[in-house]
Formats: structure tokens, C-alpha cells, sequence
């Protein structure tokens, strides 16, 4: 969930769930001055380290993203049928 600020002021919003479950939240964030500024794009990036011997992964890692939602109001979570 991200709820961009009233511009100049330090009221934002970051949150992320994994299985319904909240694993991050963050306030008071400020992410522009402006009214102008809107949300224009939403990516997810993975990051597992650099090329040289000190900066990379000791293994080869892969990261599976799945059930990625884009929505203007709460959606729920989704539930599995076994």
C-alpha cells in the first residue's frame, strides 16, 4: 500500500503483506513537495548483490512473484481452495 503525501508535508504511507500477513509499515513519509507529482508507475525489483567477489551472492538465487495487485481500494487477501 502506498499513500503518496499532502505536498511538503511528512504524511505518507508505505505497507507490504506476504500471505496476509503485514511485514512492512512506514509513516510519515514524504515523497514530494508538489500537488503535481503523482504515482505514474509501480515496479518490482529484486536485488541479490553486485558482480565483483565481495558484493555478490555466494549462490545462485531466484525470486518468484505471484498474485501482484494494482487497486485504488483495499482489495483482501486472496485465499487458496486445496
Amino acid at each position: 500500500m502506498l499513500r503518496n503525501n499532502i505536498p511538503r508535508q511528512k504524511n505518507g504511507q508505505l505497507s507490504a503483506w506476504l500471505d496476509g500477513q503485514l511485514i512492512g509499515h512506514v509513516e510519515r513519509i514524504r515523497f514530494r513537495n508538489i500537488e503535481k507529482v503523482k504515482i505514474q508507475r509501480f515496479a518490482v525489483y529484486h536485488y541479490f548483490g553486485g558482480s565483483d567477489y565481495w558484493d555478490a551472492s555466494p549462490k545462485d538465487q531466484r525470486i518468484y512473484i505471484d498474485n501482484v495487485v494494482i487497486s485504488r481500494k483495499p482489495i483482501g487477501c486472496l485465499v487458496s481452495n486445496p
